[in-house]
């Protein structure tokens, strides 16, 4: 009789959080309430500005790059002793 008792007290809780939760739900505005704001403003043009700082930043770290052009050969090349007496 107890087991009968619990399961009835826990669905009268259930149905009663249910019904909580159901009116705690906002309903759908209408297309026409809807406007971005000053926020979406800002954080969009935060997001633009921080895009182009990074920009900028990438643009002035690769114009750094030292890169060896074909004419001016490779340094890769290893000069042993014996090349450097030959050279004399």
């Amino acid at each position: 009789m107890s087991t009968v008792w619990l399961v009835e007290s826990l669905l009268s809780v259930a149905t009663a959080l249910v019904g909580l939760v159901g009116q705690a739900a906002d309903p759908v505005p209408d297309p026409q309430d809807v406007k971005p704001g000053w926020i979406a403003l800002i954080t969009v043009a935060s997001l633009c500005a921080a895009s182009l700082l990074l920009w900028f930043s990438m643009r002035k770290q690769l114009r750094k790059i030292q890169v060896p052009r074909e004419d001016e050969g490779t340094t890769d090349q290893v000069t042993t002793p014996d090349d450097q007496a030959d050279a004399r």
